[in-house]
């Protein structure tokens, strides 16, 4: 299942309320090699292009996000091992791995571990930037605060954590908790289709680039997520440059 949440009028009203104001700036924080411990557990980030940065977060059972929001870039969340219950100002959704939930700007969303284990998640955000982030509800006294500071940061050693930094060689895969990613890299400035269908999976990430159909309309952009099979057995896809996407096979 990939649950599509889109703004409402609440989510509006909400953050036209607050004090707070979205940071537009740049952020120009080098968080690699970087884990960013949080209330909840922690965070660290796993890959970023100039489109996306993928964040594997990890929760522990019943901790919860804040309720927040990103005013300038959309989000996909998807558990890799474990539940979560993921709400909105609208309601909320369980969600398993294999699930996806893709969020749009400015819609107030939080995750909560539902898993006995803690669940970890992966989140897609595009265009990338930390500081992008309004929080509404906090249980930990960070309402209306920005993205964590220095103090919230420590270093990220060994083999432990799980990244794409090594993306360049033109395909990585790495496997968290019974999911195995694969990332990879198409060249040429033609017909994607081949190397979709030499993929197997469940959930396709295109990284960046757009792909369109032979009219030249934009069929998926980056940071956006398919089930695989609907995209093979759609119409011929084609890109106009180099393409990096990840493919998340669940077993």
């Amino acid at each position: 299942m990939i649950k599509k949440i889109f703004r409402s009028k609440a989510d509006i009203e909400n953050l036209s309320s607050l004090k707070t104001s979205p940071q537009t700036e740049k952020d120009t924080f080098d968080y690699k090699n970087i884990v960013v411990n949080k209330p909840w557990g922690w965070e660290y980030l796993a890959y970023e292009n100039r489109y996306i940065a993928i964040w594997i977060l990890y929760l522990n059972f019943g901790f919860e996000t804040s309720l927040h929001c990103h005013p300038n870039k959309k989000t996909v969340i998807l558990p890799l091992f474990g539940n979560i219950q993921l709400s909105s100002l609208e309601g909320w959704a369980a969600l398993k791995p294999g699930d996806a939930a893709m969020i749009e700007e400015e819609v107030f969303h939080s995750s909560k571990a539902a898993s006995r284990d803690g669940t970890t998640v992966m989140e897609i955000e595009s265009p990338p930037n930390k500081k992008d982030l309004v929080r509404l509800k906090d249980e930990y006294g960070r309402r209306e605060m920005g993205y964590e500071s220095k103090k919230s940061m420590s270093k990220r050693g060994g083999d432990t954590y799980v990244h794409f930094n090594d993306a360049k060689k033109g395909r990585v895969v790495r496997r968290i908790g019974n999911c195995t990613l694969t990332m990879c890299r198409h060249r040429g400035q033609w017909e994607i289709n081949r190397s979709i269908e030499n993929e197997n999976g469940d959930l396709f990430c295109l990284l960046s680039g757009k792909l369109h159909d032979e009219a030249g309309t934009p069929i998926i952009t980056a940071g956006e997520i398919v089930n695989l099979a609907d995209l093979k057995n759609g119409r011929k896809l084609y890109t106009l440059t180099d393409t990096n996407f990840l493919v998340l096979s669940f077993s």
